[in-house]
C-alpha cells in the first residue's frame, strides 16, 4: 500500500492473482484486475470498507482467471464508467466461453469494452497520469504477453504495473525505448 497526500494505491492481497485499487485526489478511482474467484468476498468487502461506490475505470489486464474472475461481481457491486481489456485472440484464452460470458455481462451493463492503444492516457488529473505502455496489436506467443502494462505517475512517484507480461513484452518495451523508470514495480 502506498499512501500520499494526493492519492492512495492499494495492492490487494487476493491470493494467487492481482487486484490494485488507486484512488486519485480528484476523487477518481481505478481498479486494475479483480483477482480469482476465491477472493471475491475479500475484494468486494475491501471496496465497501474504502467507501468505493463507483469506479471511473476498471482495467482487466488480461483474460486469465487470477486477474479477471471477479469482473461480473464488481460490475454488479459498484457503478463502473469504463472497462478496458486487451484485444487478445480467443485461441490464447484458457476458457474462451468464460470470457465471452464476461464480455456479454459488460455489454449488458450498458458498457462498451475499450481496447487500449499504446501511449493512450487512460486517466489524468492535475497531478497524475495513467498511461498504456503495452501494444496488444502484436502477435504474441502467449496470453500473458497481451497484458495491459500501465505506468501510473502521481506527483513525483511512479508505478510500473506489468501484470503478467512476459519476456517478449518486456524485451519489446525495452527495445522501443519506452520509459520504464519507476519507483514501484508490480
Amino acid at each position: 500500500s502506498f499512501s500520499g497526500k494526493t492519492a492512495t494505491v492499494d495492492f490487494l492481497d487476493v491470493g494467487q492473482g492481482s487486484s490494485t485499487l488507486i484512488c486519485f485526489p480528484d476523487g477518481k478511482t481505478l481498479l486494475i484486475d479483480t483477482g480469482p474467484k476465491s477472493s471475491r468476498h475479500k475484494l468486494l468487502g475491501y471496496l465497501d470498507a474504502r467507501g468505493v461506490l463507483s469506479l471511473d475505470c476498471l482495467v482487466v489486464t488480461h483474460q486469465h482467471g487470477d486477474h479477471a474472475d471477479n469482473v461480473e461481481a464488481v460490475l454488479d457491486h459498484v457503478s463502473v464508467r469504463r472497462v478496458v481489456l486487451p484485444d487478445a485472440p480467443k485461441r490464447e484464452m484458457l476458457d474462451p466461453k468464460r470470457y465471452k460470458a464476461m464480455d456479454a455481462h459488460i455489454k449488458a451493463k450498458g458498457l462498451a469494452i475499450d481496447r487500449p492503444n499504446r501511449g493512450e492516457v487512460l486517466m489524468s488529473g492535475s497531478d497524475y497520469t495513467v498511461t498504456i505502455l503495452s501494444d496488444d496489436k502484436q502477435n504474441y506467443p502467449a496470453l500473458n504477453d497481451y497484458s495491459i502494462v500501465l505506468k501510473v505517475v502521481i506527483g513525483k512517484v511512479s508505478f510500473l504495473l506489468m501484470a503478467d507480461a512476459e519476456k517478449t513484452t518486456e524485451t519489446q518495451l525495452l527495445s522501443e525505448g519506452i520509459d520504464l523508470d519507476c519507483d514501484f514495480l508490480q
